[in-house]
């Protein structure tokens, strides 16, 4: 639906990309880079955006009071948008700061479409979704979470922030150090969810001794009860905290 446009070689933009009506964008497998903090962004609702082999680079810089940077943003406040990308990629390894980085970001409103076919996207969180009664399918895709440390709030290939009504994720590779599959906000959930067939090397550390982390609490009572060389450094003292589903961890 809409307008298309097809790119015949690489794109360098000067700002961001404003999407205020239904388009297609045909890449070619040529690459749009930018240094704005969105990429690309949606700026109107009920409208049909779909982006077929393209790749997205942003070299934006992220500095002390400056926005998370987006790959493809969906400004708040809008209802049915549809946004379809086909072996499409976001990266962020050309820019400066990557900490705060969103392939995909949902600011807010209801009834979105998110369709992800195939491609390569990244981010600290890879897809991060705010607002209601949204349908996010990804399939065949290669989710990198590239966030360096724990946190409660990084970390997530897909990061649901409020109420999803469906989100379907088969055939997948989910890739992260410091990341799991989907990260949940306090009082968020995904009514009807569908995992199939993914291949999952994500690692989340959910427990600290000491200044080590492990990735399961049964390692870390085992490091508890190995010997530990006179004299013992402090107390052995364990405080749990029990959020784990959002992303936090436990530190002995």
């Amino acid at each position: 639906a809409g307008d298309v446009i097809k790119l015949l070689a690489d794109v360098e933009a000067s700002e961001y990309i404003a999407l205020n009506k239904s388009i297609t964008i045909n890449g070619n497998d040529n690459t749009i880079t930018s240094p704005a903090t969105r990429v690309f962004r949606i700026t109107t609702g009920n409208v049909q955006v779909t982006m077929n082999d393209l790749n997205i680079v942003s070299t934006a810089v992220r500095a002390p009071g400056v926005d998370s940077i987006r790959g493809i943003s969906i400004d708040g406040g809008f209802t049915g948008i549809e946004l379809t990308l086909n072996d499409c990629s976001v990266d962020f390894t050309d820019a400066t700061a990557t900490d705060y980085s969103y392939a995909i970001n949902v600011v807010s409103g209801s009834g979105h479409t998110l369709t992800v076919n195939g491609g390569t996207y990244e981010g600290a969180n890879v897809i991060n979704l705010w607002g209601t009664d949204h349908k996010v399918t990804i399939t065949g895709a290669t989710l990198n979470n590239i966030y360096g440390i724990n946190d409660w709030y990084y970390g997530g290939i897909v990061r649901v922030e409020s109420q999803i009504n469906e989100l379907t994720l088969k055939n997948n590779t989910f890739n992260g150090t410091h990341a799991k599959v989907i990260s949940y906000a306090a009082n968020a959930s995904v009514e009807s969810l569908v995992e199939e067939n993914n291949i999952d090397n994500t690692k989340r550390y959910v427990v600290k001794v000491g200044s080590n982390y492990y990735y399961t609490l049964e390692d870390a009572i085992a490091a508890l009860e190995e010997p530990t060389p006179e004299p013992t450094p402090g107390p052995e003292v364990c405080e749990v905290f029990p959020d784990v589903k959002h992303g936090a961890w436990y530190e002995v």
